[in-house]
């Protein structure tokens, strides 16, 4: 049956063309076959049922509720992370021993053995509407606030269609909005983290007098074998052996390393070869070995 509206007048029951219905239901039976056709809920859920997204929840569990979510007693008020929960509230129930318990909900206050339902849009109805994929936002939370979760896993062996109650629901999270602060060690400009200097010095480290960009070994790091440091050269003491005084020190800097051992000196060149410093050897310093 089809049913024309035609222009009246502004006064007319069917002025402009349109029916108000009030409060009253439009049902259809038939899926459309028009481009102009009205379509009715179940053609528009089973349109949606093909895309993963579903809409945002105000909350998500954080750990096992300890009982059924079909079981819940609301007259008291239910908590979930942190957030009194209100009538209507969708909620992500994702840690749940029994994980054909997991899903998406919406809660209802004040019922004594009825605390949530399974969401309209995540109830199985049309047969598509839970899938592998299917994923969703959570808008509030001490922990959960702005992270995101997607139906990853599932015992339902053979297809991605899940039936909500028979198989199981294993959520995962794949997103969170999340800032990195700063400190005194470190400096975030957008996207780009820096160090400072001048935050992890103390260390053994102290910030360079010519450079503010750069560290260098402070002279208070300089202990039992070591000197300089502060912008001096190191020297490396290396320790008596014996009697016989091997090698009194090893000066690294920026000239190049020397060693002092006994009496002598060695150098390097600047030609990336040791040899004796001049005057480093005299006729003292000479031993004839035997052979």
């Amino acid at each position: 049956m089809r049913i024309s509206l035609l222009r009246q007048s502004q006064e007319g029951d069917v002025a402009n063309n349109r029916l108000d219905f009030g409060t009253a239901t439009l049902r259809s039976a038939a899926a459309p076959t028009e481009a102009s056709d009205l379509v009715n809920k179940e053609y528009a859920d089973s349109l949606a049922a093909g895309l993963d997204p579903k809409a945002s929840v105000r909350v998500a569990t954080v750990a096992d509720l300890g009982y059924a979510p079909a079981a819940a007693d609301s007259t008291g008020g239910i908590t979930i992370d942190g957030v009194a929960l209100n009538d209507g509230d969708r909620v992500l129930i994702k840690n749940q021993g029994v994980a054909t318990q997991n899903g998406i909900y919406t809660y209802v206050d004040g019922v004594a053995t009825l605390g949530f339902v399974r969401a309209e849009d995540h109830n199985g109805d049309p047969a598509a509407e839970v899938s592998l994929g299917n994923f969703t936002f959570v808008e509030s939370g001490t922990t959960q606030s702005a992270t995101g979760w997607t139906l990853m896993i599932t015992n339902g062996l053979g297809t991605p269609l899940i039936t909500p109650d028979a198989d199981t629901q294993g959520w995962s999270q794949f997103s969170a909005a999340t800032s990195l602060i700063g400190s005194p060690s470190i400096d975030i400009d957008g996207n780009v983290v820096s160090v400072l200097p001048a935050g992890i010095a103390g260390l053994g480290l102290e910030v360079d007098a010519s450079d503010i960009n750069k560290l260098r070994i402070s002279a208070a790091a300089a202990g039992a074998g070591l000197t300089g440091g502060g912008g001096s050269a190191l020297s490396v003491n290396v320790a008596t052996v014996g009697e016989a005084n091997i090698a009194r020190a090893i000066n690294v800097g920026l000239g190049g390393i020397s060693i002092a051992v006994d009496d002598f000196t060695i150098v390097e060149d600047g030609n990336n070869r040791l040899s004796l410093a001049n005057g480093a050897v005299t006729y003292d310093n000479l031993a004839a070995t035997g052979g």
